[in-house]
């Protein structure tokens, strides 16, 4: 039951979401306050959930959240807008998918050693 909710939280498009509620935001011209909260509660959820999935499996997501991400961002996200440059659209969204996979992974190593040490203490 636990692999599969971290199956599943790790494909959520969370770089999508990241900048569907931050461009959202924008266009109504209020803070997007709960952002850098938002994203790293994901992070942290979803790193600890993913110490139970096999790499491989934690890799697909992975690859599944990133395209999921940009597919997303092509139908609901506009690209001829100044709010993606200089790198553009697709190109934001990549790169706020890779530092979302990149600390989903930071969490699950962090997990992982504090997990052994534990063990480690009490054996």
């Amino acid at each position: 039951m636990i692999r599969t909710i971290g199956i599943v939280f790790s494909i959520i498009p969370a770089a999508f979401l990241f900048h569907f509620y931050e461009y959202g935001q924008h266009l109504t011209q209020e803070d997007a306050d709960f952002l850098f909260i938002g994203s790293l509660l994901y992070v942290v959820t979803a790193g600890i959930l993913s110490t139970k999935l096999e790499v491989k499996f934690l890799l697909a997501a992975n690859l599944v959240h990133f395209v999921l991400a940009i597919v997303l961002a092509m139908f609901f996200l506009p690209t001829e807008t100044s709010w993606f440059n200089p790198v553009g659209r697709d190109l934001a969204i990549a790169f706020t998918a890779l530092f979302f996979i990149a600390g989903i992974w930071v969490v699950r190593y962090l997990s992982l050693s504090i997990h052994s040490t534990k063990k480690k203490n009490n054996a």
